[in-house]
């Protein structure tokens, strides 16, 4: 599941991404925010749009054409990542990964296949403690 905003056609746009705590306190922090949780999905009205897209655009969301147009018309100045109009909804975009984005969605691919904490164990190979005293 990418991280997207789409506008849902009834005065709210709809966010979607793959559960990320860090994320959910993020959208939290939004006045006007609601859970549904039968659609798993964060609604916002329409006029908090400018504050939405502020609060997203740095974490590498995408935004419809809607939420485009909307920004625009209150005034934001953000460049703005399209959803592609032919995407599934489940997969990410086509775009190249920054670090960021790689290291996000790492992250919660190990949580979500780890939620417990767990212990590694290993070896080093190769290692020598009298090779550092030559």
């Amino acid at each position: 599941m990418s991280r997207e905003v789409v506008h849902d056609g009834a005065g709210s746009f709809q966010i979607r991404f793959p559960f990320d705590r860090r994320l959910v306190d993020l959208v939290k922090s939004l006045r006007r925010r609601s859970w549904q949780a039968t659609d798993k999905v964060w609604s916002v009205p329409d006029e908090d749009i400018v504050a939405l897209v502020e609060l997203l655009q740095p974490e590498g969301f995408t935004f419809d054409d809607e939420a485009r147009a909307r920004y625009a018309s209150r005034g934001g100045a953000r460049a703005l990542r399209t959803t592609p109009a032919n995407a599934d909804p489940g997969e990410g975009d086509a775009e190249h990964y920054t670090v960021g984005r790689l290291n996000r969605e790492v992250k919660a691919a190990l949580t979500a296949a780890f939620p417990q904490a767990i212990w590694l164990v290993g070896e080093i190979s190769g290692f020598n403690r009298a090779r550092h005293k030559k």
